[in-house]
């Protein structure tokens, strides 16, 4: 039930962040022309403009911004769909909040959280791994956090056995994703 109530929380925390965000990027305001703002490899420290962006531009800002070669959630998420796990959500969040570049969150049918997000390199990987650790590990606690290929999948655990066997098989799957070249 701990778990449970640290999932709802976790995802109640992103999806404040990001009310509004569609699955996928949304549109840029048509008033506005479009924000000249950096995130730089070192995305842990992003261009100050950022955060006085909308959030639905920010959004926009950090879907345009995603690393040339990276492991991308559409990978794991088809996959996942293959070995029939279902999401039950799916949606950009908020990627400066780690120092990621692009960050995707879904909920499995099992109450599963699937974090995932790409870097500008392993090394930047790393680091938001770190930077997660310190700002969700006290509220989300038994959080499961592996870096590869240049991004990071954070499972927060659901109970229950089919639960563990889902987080098992994502991970084992996430593991052994191969880098892709992003498509513009």
């Amino acid at each position: 039930m701990r778990q449970m109530a640290s999932l709802m929380l976790l995802g109640s925390l992103w999806a404040s962040a990001c009310s509004q965000a569609p699955a996928s990027a949304p549109a840029a305001p048509k008033a506005s022309p479009k924000p000249e703002v950096a995130l730089t490899a070192s995305a842990l420290t992003p261009d100050p403009k950022l955060s006085r962006l909308p959030l639905g531009t920010r959004l926009v800002v950090e879907a345009e911004a995603r690393p040339a070669r990276a492991v991308r959630p559409e990978q794991l998420f088809a996959a996942m769909q293959r070995q029939g796990i279902l999401l039950s959500r799916k949606r950009q969040v908020l990627a400066s909040t780690v120092g990621a570049l692009y960050c995707e969150l879904a909920v499995s049918d099992t109450g599963l959280g699937v974090s995932f997000c790409e870097y500008a390199d392993d090394a930047a990987a790393r680091a938001g791994a770190e930077s997660s650790h310190r700002l969700f590990d006290a509220i989300v606690p038994g959080r499961t956090l592996i870096s590869h290929g240049g991004s990071v999948l954070t499972l927060t655990h659901a109970q229950g056995p089919r639960a563990e066997r889902a987080a098992h098989a994502i991970a084992d799957t996430f593991s052994s994703l191969s880098p892709v070249k992003r498509e513009r």
